[in-house]
């Protein structure tokens, strides 16, 4: 007996599969991140029954399957049942195939989401980071107030999702709670999450965070990120002034960051860091001298390419030096 169960389980399986991916073309299963068009009317059709009338487990392979291959074709059959799914499971697996796709006809179900009077701490921060994703700014005001939560992740969602969609009327907000935060993982998130927003309001903040030498590394990374995202003088000039007055992880941060300032006043800079000892300072300011399409590091950059130590800053060298030259070739032209 058991030996038939296994086998009609078996049959079952490839039944479904073999319905589940009918197309006029053979099936590629190769994931990859452009959208994927090639399934046939039948197979949407087939997809929107199993959303319909289908168990979890099949809901589930559907949902698994336009996911994966990013039908877009499949969107509008996702939206017709996501009200309507009684399973709470089901309901968030949609809404994420919905975020997978960058859509945002998955914002008003998160909102309502949010909304509902019982929703669980683990739902909340599912929700949040989907708003996150998509980023659906609309939502940054509603997301404010997840900040007074008392579970540590759910006040971390909300505060990745308000830098993810920049909402820059939170950062009075959360630089004046970043005086009085206590717990260690959300000080740091605040830091990050004003790093992400890029306003300059925070950049007063951010520069005591990163001069401060009892601040924790992490921290002060962040904070670095931060400067070289906000294009000033002045992130420059801080910057550069302490370049030499670090440690080389954190000085391999700020070689990133000059490259984000795209300020080329930092070349010189960043063509000095080619010869630290530090590897990871060298392949940041090679990475940072490509962005800045700095010919002024051919030379140098030859140099790397060839006989550097480390395979990694080589071909970093070497692709820099594709990018640069690239746009030398069209200046001529």
């Amino acid at each position: 007996m058991c030996v038939k169960r296994y086998i009609l389980l078996f049959l079952y399986f490839i039944i479904f599969h073999t319905l589940l991916f009918s197309s006029n073309e053979k099936p590629n299963t190769t994931i990859t991140n452009k959208p994927q068009e090639k399934y046939s009317d039948e197979t949407i059709k087939f997809w929107e029954k199993t959303l319909k009338y289908g168990t979890s487990a099949q809901k589930r392979s559907v949902l698994y399957a336009i996911k994966g291959e990013r039908v877009l074709k499949a969107i509008p059959i996702i939206v017709k049942y996501l009200p309507t799914e009684k399973n709470l499971f089901i309901k968030k697996e949609m809404i994420s195939t919905l975020v997978a796709l960058s859509n945002k006809s998955a914002a008003p179900y998160l909102m309502e989401m949010l909304k509902e009077p019982n929703i669980s701490e683990e739902m909340q921060e599912f929700a949040i980071s989907s708003i996150g994703m998509i980023k659906y700014r609309e939502a940054g005001k509603y997301i404010l107030k997840y900040l007074d939560s008392r579970n540590i992740q759910v006040k971390e969602a909300a505060l990745r999702a308000l830098g993810e969609i920049e909402y820059k009327e939170s950062v009075p907000i959360i630089i004046d709670r970043l005086k009085k935060e206590e717990n260690e993982r959300v000080r740091t998130q605040m830091i990050l999450t004003l790093a992400n927003i890029k306003s300059e309001k925070s950049q007063k903040i951010l520069i005591s965070i990163f001069t401060n030498e009892s601040e924790k590394m992490i921290n002060r990374k962040f904070a670095a990120t931060g400067l070289g995202y906000i294009r000033n003088e002045l992130s420059f000039k801080i910057l550069s002034q302490y370049i030499e007055k670090v440690n080389s992880e954190l000085k391999a941060r700020i070689t990133e960051a000059l490259g984000n300032l795209n300020n080329k006043k930092a070349v010189n800079i960043l063509i000095e860091c080619l010869k630290d000892d530090d590897k990871a300072v060298r392949y940041y300011a090679i990475k940072s001298l490509e962005k800045l399409r700095a010919k002024e590091a051919i030379e140098i950059l030859e140099y790397k390419k060839e006989y550097d130590l480390e395979s990694k800053v080589r071909k970093a060298a070497e692709e820099a030096l594709n990018q640069i030259k690239g746009e030398k070739k069209c200046e001529r032209n």
